[in-house]
């Protein structure tokens, strides 16, 4: 009996302390998952102030240390200064509210990717590529004009145009920036076009098929109304 009563005792023991160690498990989770929820908020916070004052900073409202970071973003990447704020803050929402995801990943890569190329592509058509000009030159001309693409662009121009033409340079900048777009969007657009005019042409030969066969019903149906066909005609020449 005693033996007995020694087991149930010790299996109560073990028990609570399963129970207990369950409960300071779950405590801990909640901790640390309410302590990266303030992490995150804390970081989105702070971004949302750093753009602000960057978006500021380029009509010239944010004071010297606004102008002097002005004057960079517009020296590196143009024009796009005006975009980079709200890219800055967007993308960090993304990356947070989407961590340890590969595909959002990939996206905000190709966002990236489509923001670089864009930079080149304003330079190019801002300014035609003169071979003669510095690397330098892009970044003093776009932070004092406030125009083209900065460095950035200025070094992408200078390494396309010097390889290839002009012209091809401009198919290769679209080409790249629409294959950036479908990542980000994650829709194929000539894969649906074909797809809907496929579907469109199937559509036409079962349309086609359907009325062939309403037609035959309906002349086996109403023989008499069958329209006789005349003979052809034949002329005879007298030779």
């Amino acid at each position: 009996m005693r033996l007995k009563v020694a087991s149930k005792q010790s299996r109560k023991k073990t028990s609570k302390t399963k129970t207990q160690r369950k409960k300071s498990n779950t405590t801990k989770q909640n901790n640390i998952r309410e302590s990266g929820i303030v992490q995150d908020e804390i970081i989105l916070v702070i971004t949302l102030v750093v753009s602000i004052l960057l978006f500021l900073s380029n009509f010239d409202l944010g004071g010297k240390v606004g102008k002097f970071f002005s004057d960079i973003t517009f020296g590196l990447i143009g024009v796009l200064s005006y975009i980079l704020p709200f890219a800055i803050f967007f993308l960090t929402a993304f990356y947070i509210s989407n961590l340890g995801n590969r595909k959002a990943g990939k996206k905000i890569l190709s966002t990236v990717v489509f923001l670089v190329v864009l930079c080149a592509f304003i330079q190019l058509i801002s300014k035609q590529y003169d071979a003669n000009m510095k690397i330098f030159e892009y970044y003093t001309e776009s932070k004092e004009y406030r125009r083209g693409g900065g460095i950035i662009g200025g070094i992408l121009v200078m390494i396309f145009c010097g390889l290839f033409d002009t012209v091809a340079t401009y198919i290769i900048f679209i080409a790249m920036m629409f294959i950036s777009l479908t990542v980000i969007t994650g829709k194929a657009f000539f894969t649906n076009i074909a797809k809907k005019g496929n579907h469109a042409y199937k559509e036409r030969k079962e349309y086609q098929k359907l009325v062939r066969e309403q037609q035959l019903a309906y002349e086996a149906e109403h023989p008499m109304e069958i329209p006789v066909r005349r003979p052809p005609k034949t002329f005879l020449f007298n030779t």
